[in-house]
């Protein structure tokens, strides 16, 4: 060190140490002139009222979604009508209660042969009759049973974050839920759109489906209108675009 230095180090040493006094709030260091202790007393009780405050106002923060969607499950008991083992779990309308939910679901990879759930905008019931789905269809991923343990849940997910992350930008209107069925054959992921007669809308949902969703080109992506699959019950529907 210099001669220099030294001199520098020795200013530095001698100055006064209320210059580098530690402020008394944490939060607004505006303190520079010396208080007394009741002054700083005062001092810190507002700044741990105001921290306190603070704590608490970050415990409320909540992130809304754009739309309510609603969890739906779907039991496979035979001996019930099919509109009986459609069962309401639950509506979710920040991102804090949907992770709470998911995280208490069952994977849709645990699920019983014939079971599903489904993830629908809370005014909208997940079944073809609903006014809302009468006009609509589905895209579908058909998965074969060696991919539900390891790609299902992954592409469920996705496109159940895809649904409240209002992925969809201005076709989000006409994208009303997702569906996950567990079948003996394979399974299979859906996307419910409104209306399937407005075409450009529907192969945008398609594609856009494919990308949030991160499905491979080597997957197949069909869309089948609700009029065709319910006239075809039993029969294979007509597929009218893909993705």
């Amino acid at each position: 060190m210099s001669i220099v230095d030294n001199n520098k180090v020795d200013t530095i040493d001698n100055q006064s140490d209320d210059a580098y006094a530690t402020p008394i709030s944490p939060l607004s260091p505006k303190e520079k002139s010396p208080a007394s202790n009741e002054q700083q007393q005062e001092q810190k009780e507002e700044s741990i009222n105001e921290m306190q405050s603070l704590i608490q106002s970050s415990n409320d923060l909540t992130f809304p979604l754009e739309d309510a969607w609603s969890f739906w499950f779907f039991k496979n008991d035979r001996q019930c009508e099919w509109k009986d083992n459609l069962i309401l779990i639950t509506t979710v309308t920040t991102v804090e209660s949907f992770w709470s939910v998911y995280n208490h679901l069952q994977l849709g990879s645990r699920l019983g042969q014939g079971c599903d759930y489904f993830l629908f905008k809370a005014h909208i019931q997940p079944m073809w009759e609903d006014r809302f789905n009468r006009s609509g269809g589905r895209w579908s991923l058909n998965l074969n049973k060696s991919q539900r343990a390891t790609e299902l849940d992954k592409y469920w997910l996705f496109t159940l974050l895809s649904l409240i992350g209002d992925q969809y930008t201005d076709d989000a209107q006409h994208v009303n839920g997702c569906v996950v069925s567990i079948r003996s054959k394979g399974d299979r992921i859906s996307l419910w759109t409104k209306d399937w007669k407005n075409s450009d809308v529907t192969k945008r949902i398609g594609n856009r489906f494919r990308e949030v969703a991160d499905i491979p080109r080597n997957l197949a992506l069909i869309f089948e209108s609700h009029e065709d699959q319910e006239s075809k019950r039993g029969a294979t529907s007509k597929i009218l675009f893909r993705a």
